[in-house]
């Protein structure tokens, strides 16, 4: 018969024991030990110290597997995002023998059920970003772009310490009403979490420059906060850069004369497919093009084209191509 209880300890192993007093005869005690796990009785602690409880390793083993399992299911899933591959992919054989082959208990779901998964993952990340944010001051970077025929509105919150995506956003337009219409319901949201958004870094086109006037239709105005327009500072040097070498500007020769190279690129100094073009006046664009100028530049100087070699003159006369590059960089 059990009189009392009287402790609960964890043996060498981590598993937890009830320790009873009971008597047989009313007068002889003796000590009972519990397993809390699987309920076996020992009368001696040595016993129950020893004890391995298969039911808990068993236990512990299975939430251990479903814990695996679960990361490796999150692993898979930002995978497909991070990769850009459609949903069906996953129901290839190859690859899910695969996983059986490393794991045969490792159920992997269909497509239909992946996309579930995949906006479930999505929302709890923004949650979490939520939850991160609360009570901050943050600044966001957007922009817009247009892809498959469609128009998105990508949006980046920005604090001191990281960079959080809130979104690619589907629209029918990039007008600046639809921009100031978007922009004011993300700083609302954020303003019911207790975040405080003080600028919006952007390029400077039109629509987002009418969409961030501080005017009443403008995103400021709808979401009434007074948020500045911060111009996107690498747009804005292209701008110069542009202006710089536009026709009718001083160095304007500089464009010329590279448009003249690239147009005559020596023989076997680049892959087909791979060689640098100024598309664009960007500063990447024309560092890239100067870099293969320079690297190619003693082949340059053995074309017998004329208007290579007055390129190459007439730039080394002014201004130097090595003295370029070291301007761009």
């Amino acid at each position: 018969m059990i009189t009392n209880c009287t402790e609960i300890f964890n043996n060498d192993f981590g598993f937890s024991f009830q320790r009873s007093s009971m008597t047989i005869d009313g007068i002889h005690f003796q000590y009972v030990y519990k397993c809390m796990t699987c309920g076996k009785e020992f009368i001696s602690k040595t016993g129950a110290k020893s004890h391995r409880c298969l039911l808990a390793i068993q236990k512990q083993n299975t939430e251990k597997s479903i814990e695996m399992h679960r990361l490796a299911f999150e692993n898979i899933l930002r995978f497909i995002a991070s990769s850009d591959i459609a949903f069906n992919a996953i129901d290839n054989d190859f690859l899910r023998n695969a996983f059986r082959i490393f794991d045969d208990t490792f159920i992997l779901p269909g497509r239909d059920k992946l996309k579930g998964e995949m906006k479930k993952l999505s929302e709890d990340i923004h949650n979490q970003m939520l939850s991160e944010i609360s009570g901050k001051t943050v600044s966001l970077l957007y922009d817009s772009c247009h892809r498959w025929a469609e128009e998105y509105q990508g949006v980046i919150i920005f604090t001191k310490k990281r960079l959080y995506l809130w979104g690619l956003i589907n629209t029918d337009d990039s007008k600046a009403s639809t921009i100031a219409d978007t922009l004011s319901s993300i700083v609302n949201s954020l303003q019911e979490n207790s975040t405080t958004v003080v600028s919006i870094c952007c390029d400077n086109c039109r629509s987002n420059v009418k969409a961030m006037d501080g005017n009443e239709d403008s995103a400021q105005g709808k979401s009434e906060n007074p948020f500045i327009r911060e111009p996107c500072s690498a747009h804005t040097a292209n701008l110069g850069i542009g202006d710089l070498f536009s026709k009718g500007m001083k160095y304007h020769y500089i464009k010329k004369a590279i448009k003249v190279l690239l147009s005559n690129k020596p023989e076997g100094s680049y892959r087909s497919g791979f060689s640098p073009k100024l598309k664009t006046i960007r500063w990447q664009s024309l560092y890239e093009c100067t870099c293969f100028i320079t690297d190619n530049y003693q082949l340059y100087a053995q074309s017998q084209e004329n208007d290579v070699i007055n390129s190459i003159n007439i730039f080394n006369g002014q201004l130097g191509w090595i003295e370029l590059l070291e301007v761009l960089e």
